[in-house]
Order: C-alpha cells, then sequence, then structure tokens
C-alpha cells in the first residue's frame, strides 16, 4: 500500500496513515483504506484496530489541491469509497480506536471519531471511548468529556 501502512502486535492490528505532510486523502488513498480495511475485518485477524497517523498530523481531511479537479466519475467514486470504508468501521465487529496523533481537520476528523470501541457510556475511562463520547484533543492538549482545552 502506497499511504498505508499496516502494522501487528499481537491481535492489535495498527492502520497507520503515511501520506505526508498532512495524511491527506485522495482517491487513491480512499481506493486503499477501502480495501486494507474491508480485507482485515474479512480476515477476523485483528481482535482491535488503531487508526493513527504519521507525523505531527492525523489527518487533514480531503487533499483539497487534487480532489476538486476530479471529474464528476472520480468525485463519485471517491465519496462511494469513503462511504463503503466509514460503513464497514461503524459495523466493525472489533473495537476500533482512533489515536489521534496531531490535528484532525474535516473528514480526518470523521475518522478520528468513526471509531467503534464496545465501551458503555460512562466507563470511557476503563474500556475506551464511544463515537458519541469521543473527545477532540491534539497530544499536547488536556482532554474534558466532548472537548479539548490548551494545558497551562
Amino acid at each position: 500500500m502506497e499511504h498505508l501502512v499496516i502494522e501487528h502486535d499481537g491481535a492489535v492490528a495498527v492502520f497507520r496513515l503515511n501520506r505526508p505532510p498532512v495524511n491527506a486523502i485522495d482517491l487513491t488513498f480512499a481506493r486503499e483504506l477501502e480495501t486494507a480495511f474491508a480485507t482485515l475485518v474479512d480476515a477476523g485477524r485483528a481482535r482491535a484496530i488503531v487508526f493513527t497517523g504519521t507525523g505531527d498530523c492525523f489527518s487533514a481531511g480531503l487533499d483539497l489541491k487534487r480532489v476538486p479537479r476530479y471529474r464528476p466519475e472520480e468525485q463519485r467514486e471517491m465519496v462511494s469509497a469513503l462511504n463503503r470504508t466509514l460503513a464497514t468501521l461503524y459495523a466493525c465487529p472489533v473495537p476500533v480506536v482512533g489515536a489521534v496523533n496531531g490535528h484532525a481537520i474535516a473528514g480526518g476528523l470523521i475518522f478520528a471519531h468513526g471509531h467503534r470501541s464496545g465501551a458503555r457510556p460512562g466507563k470511557h475511562a476503563a474500556r475506551g471511548l464511544c463515537a458519541d463520547q469521543a473527545p477532540v484533543a491534539r497530544k499536547d492538549h488536556s482532554v474534558h468529556r466532548g472537548y479539548a482545552r490548551t494545558r497551562k
């Protein structure tokens, strides 16, 4: 895979977004995400999945230099690939954790929040974060339920 590094640590699969400088998503990257995630889920090999980014940015979302120049059929294909990936992510039978290592903007934020950890509301500190409880935080921020604030 050109823009996605998949590492295995026992039963945990780590998906590392690897498209410097900001891990922006273009059509090739969207196809890679769809194929890799669907294959891993179908194989039943992982008991947990971690999404993270390379460098100081989780993901800036869509590549705003490339995507606006796509023909209409490429735009439709990209949206379809991302929708299928997110549907697979939301329905994943194993916990999926977003290890947000930096900025998560637009579509990157959707991937950061688009996980299902299997945690029950109110138990996120002990069992992971539910998608509806996931705070937005950079690695240099402290986390407060539902939002992030700068550490003093």
